[in-house]
């Protein structure tokens, strides 16, 4: 009887079931960095969207309301509102957290001009 084998075969034998491993484990961090890319983003954005809100209504000298869209930031988000004559200067910052740790924070700066009065 004739036996086929390839030299190594033996030792060979576990190799696929680790690189599988390997690359699952690497996909399941690409994954995760990518949604926390996202994340990242998405609270830029709601950053951006509450200091705009914020200026409108500061420039506006409707102070119910600015104090109403400031109360309503994300989540652990600073407001820094601040006038210099014209100048309205409407800042939020927001901390980025990884496992309920905070690691960087995103920041929207918002500087728009009173409106003149009529």
């Amino acid at each position: 009887m004739i036996r086929l084998s390839c030299p190594g075969s033996i030792r060979a034998r576990g190799m696929v079931t680790a690189e599988i491993a390997v690359g699952m484990v690497a996909l399941v961090m690409l994954v995760a960095m990518v949604a926390g890319l996202a994340a990242t983003a998405e609270l830029q954005a709601r950053c951006l969207a509450s200091a705009s809100e914020i200026a409108r209504f500061e420039v506006r000298d409707d102070t119910a309301s600015a104090d109403r869209a400031a109360a309503d930031v994300p989540a652990g988000a600073v407001v820094t509102r601040t006038r210099e004559g014209a100048l309205v200067v409407v800042v939020v910052r927001a901390p980025v957290k990884l496992a309920f740790l905070p690691m960087f924070w995103v920041e929207a700066k918002v500087e728009t001009l009173k409106e003149p009065d009529r």
